[in-house]
């Protein structure tokens, strides 16, 4: 119950933030910084797996939505247009960094756990997540720790429901196979 009031709270705060951005004043995008902040730069590490790149990338999502608030429309769903921007520049950096890496680098690329955690069975998680496309991850991420639901990913994902529901199941049964 609480959460479900939190998730519209969110959603409406951060929808008159972007109308108040689109309106001139870019002081609102604090409240989205502040509401959202820990979930889009999560969403960017995942995709990016660098702080310092997913630091940049912040940089711009937020640049992003103060240029493109007039473009939101209002009351559709502002925290699936706002991880779209996120997913959208952290795509954009991994493209022009490939266009300066050898082939070979570019799995470095992949997101990749933070490793922090002294616990056998989050390692074990971890290894597990790997196995999975950097995709599946982001989608599991985004259902499992923002609390979005299958729609919402497929929004931000550009995916259709039914893919974004089969990959979300298939990830899922990887996992419980692997970590059996």
């Amino acid at each position: 119950m609480l959460d479900s009031i939190r998730k519209k709270h969110i959603q409406k705060s951060c929808d008159k933030a972007i109308c108040a951005i689109a309106g001139g004043n870019p002081q609102p995008l604090e409240v989205i910084h502040d509401l959202m902040g820990h979930e889009i730069f999560s969403v960017v590490l995942q995709i990016v797996g660098s702080h310092a790149d997913a630091d940049d990338v912040y940089q711009e999502v937020m640049l992003t939505i103060l240029q493109s608030a007039e473009q939101y429309i209002l009351e559709t769903n502002a925290k699936a247009w706002i991880l779209k921007i996120a997913r959208s520049r952290a795509t954009d950096l991994l493209r022009r960094q490939r266009q300066h890496i050898p082939l070979e680098e570019v799995e470095s690329l992949l997101p990749q756990e933070d490793g922090i955690g002294d616990v056998v069975e989050s390692m074990s998680v971890s290894d597990a997540m790997k196995t999975l496309s950097p995709d599946d991850r982001l989608i599991l991420s985004l259902k499992l720790h923002s609390g979005l639901k299958l729609r919402e990913i497929a929004e931000v994902m550009s995916m259709t429901d039914s893919a974004v529901e089969k990959r979300y199941e298939r990830a899922i049964a990887k996992l419980r196979k692997i970590l059996k």
